[in-house]
């Protein structure tokens, strides 16, 4: 069976990971929790679309035609949830392999009152042995080293380090860090619908900013009684993430967005030690 075939099985279970992240499917089954240490500041630092299950008045305004058609009545393309600031989307879809290796194209999608922009990131990388519990996720069965490599040339004109890895030098990229999936319950079982709980951890040197509402979606594996990890396949979005404050242009024409950090989690960053990376 295709990676084709995987996704359009995956859709329903999609709808479910499109709603808020307050309403969205816990992955995960017994586990206590999506992190250990870095949920709280999550939670608090990401803001979700809309009280009225993320459409918002977005849904009557209608969303662009770039927005996949089922999200179009769930996120708030209206912009009704983020006075003062965009309201940002993601939305990523991809595979990994038996060998290990995992690519997926990962769009991100900012509403502002008025406007809107897409930028897509391509997401690449290899299986890592690091412990998740190290990464702030030790229900995650999956790791992967991975880079961020913008390749739509920045048509939001964000400065994306500063939201990636609070760096406001470093506009595009790449982007190095960690990805990991929670697809499993603490059984061993897969999650139902083959739901998925996302981990976003970009970084720079040792210090890593895991996002435990980076996304919820599926991953569908070509054998039901497969272990954790490839080949399956990737469908995956969040919940909405606000960013707090006004949009500013610098001298060099990139938005800054003041008062946010990384990916919207300022407080969500720590320091790998020297023993945790690898050579």
């Amino acid at each position: 069976m295709n990676a084709s075939t995987h996704l359009l099985r995956g859709r329903a279970a999609v709808w479910a990971a499109a709603l808020p992240l307050s309403f969205a499917l816990g992955c995960g089954g017994e586990k206590a929790s999506s992190t250990d240490s870095a949920g709280a500041a999550g939670d608090e630092g990401a803001g979700e679309a809309g009280g009225d299950g993320g459409g918002g008045d977005g849904a009557s305004a209608g969303c662009p035609e770039d927005v996949p058609e089922a999200y179009r009545f769930i996120w708030d393309c209206g912009l009704t949830s983020c006075p003062g600031g965009p309201l940002f989307y993601n939305y990523g879809e991809g595979a990994s392999t038996a060998e290990g290796d995992i690519s997926v194209s990962e769009r991100w999608f900012g509403f502002y009152p008025d406007d809107y922009c897409v930028d897509t990131f391509l997401i690449e990388g290899t299986a890592s042995d690091v412990d998740p519990a190290d990464l702030t996720c030790s229900q995650c069965e999956e790791v992967y080293e991975v880079s961020w490599t913008m390749s739509s040339g920045n048509q939001c004109s964000l400065a994306w380090g500063s939201l990636f890895i609070d760096d406001q030098e470093e506009i595009e990229g790449p982007f190095d860090g960690y990805i990991l999936f929670d697809t499993h319950t603490a059984f061993g079982d897969r999650n139902e619908d083959d739901a998925m709980l996302v981990i976003g951890a970009p970084g720079k040197g040792r210090t890593v900013y895991p996002n435990p509402n980076w996304a919820r979606g599926t991953a569908i594996p070509e054998s039901a009684d497969q272990a954790p990890g490839g080949p399956e396949a990737y469908l995956w979005t969040n919940g909405g993430l606000c960013a707090n404050g006004s949009a500013l242009k610098d001298a060099g024409g990139a938005i800054q967005l003041p008062g946010t950090g990384p990916l919207l989690d300022p407080e969500g960053r720590f320091s790998l030690t020297a023993d945790k990376l690898r050579p």
